[in-house]
């Protein structure tokens, strides 16, 4: 994009902790939901061996990756789901994440790069 990009000068200290965070794979939220390794590992063989689930694994386990792909894998976000056992304030908590990430990348542009990289981000088609 041409764009400059300048350094942080200073780190904010002591009133924050840094936590490195990545976002859930599907095993991973499985395990979240309360699947137990067993579960998973027969999901896995049958995977491997090509046989089909039955009709109930099948439905349990679509549903379940349909919430995956809704909730994002997003540790905060899976976390609030489970605990609630429905989808409410899972969007803010998404729509916090987004904001997040896009002003922690705007923070090293200057001047009109600002600009250009919010309008870049914001366009990245999220489903």
């Amino acid at each position: 994009m041409g764009l400059n990009y300048k350094e942080i000068d200073s780190v904010s200290v002591g009133y924050k902790e840094e936590v490195t965070m990545y976002s859930l794979d599907f095993e991973e939220y499985l395990w979240a939901l309360g699947y137990h390794e067993e579960q998973i590992e027969d999901l896995y063989k049958k995977m491997i061996r090509l046989e089909p689930l039955s009709n109930t694994q099948m439905s349990v386990f679509l549903e379940a990756f349909h919430e995956y792909m809704v909730l994002g894998g997003m540790p905060q976000v899976v976390s609030l789901f489970v605990e609630n056992k429905n989808y409410g304030g899972t969007y803010q908590i998404q729509q916090q994440i987004i904001r997040a990430y896009e002003e922690d990348i705007r923070k090293y542009a200057r001047g009109l790069d600002q600009a250009k990289i919010a309008r870049f981000y914001r366009n990245i088609a999220i489903f």
